[in-house]
């Protein structure tokens, strides 16, 4: 029951989140992206070599590591070409996520204004090039349509449910 109930308040905080955030951005008639980002094959545990990765140097956290520093050069590289991170470019947050194999992943929301969405999708292309290490899916905005605490929130309930079962 308690691990049930601090799942969902996590789950409300993250709703909660988005939603302030989802906010702002509607006021600036903002766009969303929602990202998953996921480290190489050579960081996930292999059952040929009985559920260890490849090189047995690489550790779970190193996955996430991996993650980390491609997203400050991501970040990084917007800087250089006049895109920083703000209220009036681009903002958003991450979960962080183990796959079921243990390596992690990362889902992110990030509201930017219409115009850099191209630029920021481009950088995270640089460092993550294929579908498989960057999953990259722009919102519908209008009416009747998701927004991205919606879209959030159904996801990380979906997600605690598969847990609690």
């Amino acid at each position: 029951d308690i691990v049930k109930g601090k799942e969902e308040n996590r789950v409300a905080e993250l709703y909660n989140l988005c939603k302030s955030l989802e906010r702002l951005a509607d006021s600036q008639s903002f766009k969303w992206l929602f990202i998953t980002l996921t480290a190489p094959p050579k960081y996930h545990p292999n059952p040929t070599v009985g559920k260890k990765p490849l090189n047995r140097k690489i550790k779970i956290k190193d996955s996430h590591e991996y993650i980390n520093n491609n997203w400050r050069k991501i970040r990084a590289t917007l800087n250089s070409r006049g895109i920083p991170a703000s209220p009036k470019t681009y903002f958003g947050f991450r979960v962080v996520e183990p796959h079921q194999d243990g390596c992690i992943h990362w889902h992110l929301i990030i509201f930017s204004s219409p115009e850099k969405i191209n630029e920021i999708k481009k950088a995270i292309r640089e460092k993550f090039p294929t579908e498989a290490s960057a999953d990259i899916m722009l919102g519908k905005t209008g009416p009747g349509m998701a927004k991205a605490a919606s879209y959030i929130s159904n996801t990380s309930q979906r997600d605690f449910r598969k847990k609690m079962k």
